[in-house]
């Protein structure tokens, strides 16, 4: 994705800036003028992602409405170019950066300076500012169809969206806040445009120029003079294989792979999108868990800046600003009260020592993440957290997972002095060594079935992928190559790639049938057998000299029998033979999608590798 032209751009454009200020034309210091807030910059990956967009729609006409000395509008050429910077200094940088794209900038706020413009657009790409709310003079000035909209940035891209040409789009950056309350996304659908992709930034993406940065998530969002049921929706890494394959199956839309997964108005952030499958899947694979809204087994209390909470049974603490653990001792609470929400349960149904690990695993720290709010402090409040589902196991398992918890503790402390007891008495180690041993005997790791839980949880990604059966169409009820070929593309796509892990018996939807029903009906109910035709296939298919990249298991979950295929990057280009066509075909992985490359872009990416075709 990042070609050489884009990279160009880039990095032309980050030699000139540090040459305008190491010249000290312009001082980055001149009365506090540039803050870093006012040039917050994607990474390259984004930029590049941003760009490889824009130039597909072959734009002659762009509008950027918020300017500043690191806005994509500066560092590519999206054609002709009318832009408004709202600080002059920055718009004194940009004119001294000899621009060659025909950009045509004018000093002056976009919210005012947009209702002069009489002309339409083929794209508009803006990163607007964050957290920016509405002076009260400005609020005077508005159209009533803005009563309501407190965002600087919502309302400015709605009114840079009324000049987009009928298949023009519009790319701006958002924070997981622009989709809470939906009225965004409402006031744009009233004049007739639409979300139709969001692209999730990373938390901690974006950064200041000066070194500065932020940890708010934020997202790319395109927008259209058309309406989806669903939004196409992905998440952005830096990994510029994976976000080419992501950008061509965006705009080869409707075809295999990737495909629009999240309703309209569903979109809560990449954190809450995660957490809501994770919880989905938690329920189907443990029947003991049930979801409650939070408002229905608990109380949630703040506390007044400077005062103190009361010891109260049953509860627990956790932080409405950073990333301090949840405690349910107030006792052992070491920040101040006014930065934490007291969360008391209902003593019937939740055990506050449990909500304490729930909340210290990684699916509660998840939950946390999801719930806060804010453009630039990132915040937890009580009224976020009210209607948030949470899965809950029965009294007796709570009790069970409770009185574990603190066995785990006790263990914690012997090991601690087993560790001080190697450092001070070296001579003692084998008789520690022969204690520890037997703890791991005794104790073991996960089992093969709480891996594959724990994987099912986690969901499809760019290294992980669910194939309910290997060779039998439940549908159909027979035996079906078409079945064992999609299994196959897999596996080739992830030794190609960044390596993976295959899970065959477990539905798109996380449930784990099993392969059962293809043991019984092809392989007379013999694990042995399954594992030499799997084992068969990969030899015919794929190649032996690739078993070394290969670990092949079987586990039983609650009955169930799930194949795990772990995959590590093969040092040579891997190809599948395909039984229907008898062709050698070359698969990569991307998140949540496997993609056939052929022509150039299969010889630009085995070039890139290295490796020998």
């Amino acid at each position: 994705m990042t070609n050489k032209t884009t990279m160009t751009a880039i990095a032309t454009h980050r030699k000139r800036l540090q040459e305008i200020f190491r010249e000290s034309r312009i001082s980055y210091q001149s009365g506090g003028v540039l803050t870093p807030r006012d040039m917050l910059r994607l990474p390259e990956y984004a930029l590049s992602f941003i760009n490889t967009l824009a130039i597909t729609t072959k734009p002659k006409k762009h509008l950027d409405p918020w300017v500043t000395i690191t806005s994509p509008s500066i560092i590519f050429d999206f054609g002709a170019c009318t832009g408004f910077c709202i600080n002059k200094v920055q718009s004194e940088v940009v004119q001294l950066w000899d621009i060659d794209q025909g950009l045509n900038l004018t000093v002056g706020d976009g919210l005012d300076l947009l209702d002069t413009l009489d002309e339409t657009f083929d794209l508009v790409t803006s990163i607007l500012p964050l957290g920016y709310r509405l002076q009260p003079a400005e609020k005077q000035s508005l159209d009533k169809q803005f009563l309501g909209i407190h965002d600087k940035a919502t309302i400015i891209m709605a009114k840079s969206l009324a000049l987009l040409t009928e298949d023009g789009i519009g790319i701006f950056l958002v924070t997981d806040n622009f989709f809470y309350d939906g009225k965004a996304e409402e006031l744009f659908a009233a004049d007739g445009f639409y979300i139709d992709a969001i692209f999730a930034l990373a938390s901690g993406a974006l950064g200041g120029e000066m070194g500065s940065g932020t940890n708010i998530a934020t997202n790319l969002i395109v927008i259209r003079r058309k309406s989806q049921d669903k939004y196409f929706f992905s998440e952005l890494t830096n990994n510029e294989e994976e976000m080419q394959i992501v950008l061509d199956k965006y705009l080869d839309d409707g075809s295999q792979g990737i495909e629009r997964t999240l309703l309209r108005g569903t979109f809560k952030g990449l954190a809450a999108t995660k957490l809501a499958r994770q919880i989905e899947k938690l329920e189907t694979q443990y029947k003991s868990f049930t979801s409650y809204k939070i408002d229905d087994i608990c109380e949630i209390r703040g506390c007044k800046t400077g005062g103190k909470f009361d010891e109260t049974e049953n509860a627990i603490y956790v932080p409405k600003i950073g990333n301090s653990p949840a405690i349910n001792l107030l006792s052992n609470v070491t920040i101040k009260h006014q930065n934490l929400l007291q969360l008391k349960f209902d003593s019937k149904v939740v055990n506050a020592v449990y909500m304490q690990s729930y909340f210290r695993s990684a699916m509660g720290r998840l939950m946390l993440q999801s719930e806060t709010r804010g453009s630039v402090i990132r915040n937890l409040s009580k009224a976020s957290l009210l209607a948030m589902p949470i899965p809950i196991p029965s009294m007796s398992e709570q009790n069970n997972i409770v009185a574990n918890m603190e066995k785990l503790d006790k263990l914690r402390e012997v090991i601690n002095e087993f560790e001080n007891e190697l450092a001070l008495n070296p001579t003692g180690s084998s008789s520690i060594l022969e204690q520890l041993d037997n703890m791991i005997d005794v104790m073991g790791s996960l089992t093969g079935a709480d891996k594959v839980r724990a994987l099912v949880r986690d969901g499809e990604s760019s290294t992980l992928e669910f194939k309910q059966t290997l060779s039998w169409n439940v549908r159909a009820n027979k035996k079906d190559i078409a079945m064992q070929i999609a299994s196959l593309k897999q596996i080739v796509a992830f030794l190609n790639s960044s390596g993976g892990t295959l899970l065959i018996g477990v539905a798109d939807d996380g449930s784990i049938p099993g392969v059962d029903l293809e043991l019984e009906k092809l392989h007379k109910n013999s694990l042995d057998h399954f594992q030499t035709g799997f084992k068969n296939l990969l030899k015919d298919r794929i190649g032996e000299q690739f078993y070394p990249y290969f670990d092949v298991v079987i586990h039983n979950v609650d009955g169930a029998h799930v194949l795990l295929v772990n995959c590590r990057p093969s040092k040579t280009s891997c190809w599948l033979i395909n039984p229907e066509t008898k062709q050698e075909e070359f698969y990569v992985r991307a998140p949540a999608a496997t993609d056939k490359l052929e022509g150039r872009v299969l010889i630009d990416y085995i070039e890139n590798h290295n490796w020998d075709v």
